[in-house]
């Protein structure tokens, strides 16, 4: 399969998944009257909204390059993370209210319901399915290079979080009795905590790329060392890269020997970016500009 078929195929079982979660986790919050676990459902409706959009970007960006896009449109695939991103701090926000509100509750004097062992059932089986889906997401996004991909299985791992930190406070709540109902919304908001910890960390390299951001400094560091390494080169200058999606975008300028003939400076300037690709891959634009040497 190719790198969108991949991603298609992987999103459709975290679409089947998490669809079976949202049914799962709001039944049991609302039958176990736990709030922790409606804000877990709550999560896994935002994850059912990414993975709907994580299709849609897929589907666009293996069109190839054209008059519109010259570069092709890779670029959704980098919208496609912050928009996953920016649902995961909407995601994080509608917990951490439900949980605030209920302490205020809690602290006036109001009842709060002690959650039930179905619940915790509901919140044992969401860690499992969470966890799997996140190890097959993550697996793909990594293999194919695919950034919204890595942010999705980070959400998926955030669900898991989330899962986890629910059943903590429900089973504290059931064990310990009426007295420590709080525990329920006191988890909700640990767990939007760590919703909003994944969420900055995912949201610098979209923004970075989409701000036209350089690429990752090791990267850099191998483009130069091939320079270098050529010895016809005299010199470099104005280096520039940047990423369209997967894409990655190089222009330089190189001082070569005034007296050399055109063909031979050409040829050598067609060496580097092969170069470049063996090192970088071949997922790559190179734009370089012949300057005579300055003696």
């Amino acid at each position: 399969m190719n790198r969108s078929e991949q991603a298609s195929r992987i999103t459709k079982y975290n679409l089947l998944g998490n669809g079976v979660l949202i049914i799962i986790k709001l039944m049991a919050g609302i039958l176990g009257k736990s709030g922790a676990m409606l804000a877990d459902g709550l999560h896994s409706i935002t994850d059912f909204l990414t993975d709907v959009i994580v299709l849609i970007s897929f589907k666009i960006t293996k069109r190839p390059p054209d008059k519109a896009y010259h570069y092709g449109y890779g670029k959704f695939e980098t919208l496609a993370t912050l928009f996953i991103t920016l649902t995961l701090f909407y995601a994080g926000f509608i917990i951490l209210r439900s949980g605030v509100i209920n302490i205020f509750s809690y602290l006036k004097g109001e009842h709060i319901d002690l959650p039930k062992s179905i619940a915790i059932y509901g919140a044992l089986l969401s860690i499992i399915i969470k966890e799997v889906m996140y190890r097959m997401t993550i697996k793909v996004g990594k293999r194919i290079q695919s950034q919204a991909l890595v942010a999705n299985a980070w959400h998926h791992r955030s669900d898991a979080f989330s899962s986890v930190a629910a059943l903590i406070g429900i089973s504290a709540a059931v064990l310990l009795g009426p007295s420590f109902a709080v525990l329920d919304p006191i988890v909700a908001i640990i767990v939007s905590l760590i919703v909003f910890k994944i969420a900055l960390k995912l949201l610098y390299p979209s923004i970075n790329e989409l701000m036209e951001g350089r690429i990752d400094e090791e990267k850099i560091k191998l483009i130069i060392k091939v320079i270098n390494e050529n010895k016809n080169i005299k010199g470099y200058h104005k280096l520039r890269t940047r990423k369209v999606g997967r894409l990655i975008v190089i222009d330089f300028h190189i001082s070569l020997n005034k007296d050399l003939k055109l063909h031979i400076a050409h040829d050598i300037a067609h060496d580097i970016e092969n170069e470049l690709k063996e090192v970088l891959g071949e997922e790559l634009v190179v734009t370089i500009h012949i300057e005579p040497h300055k003696n």
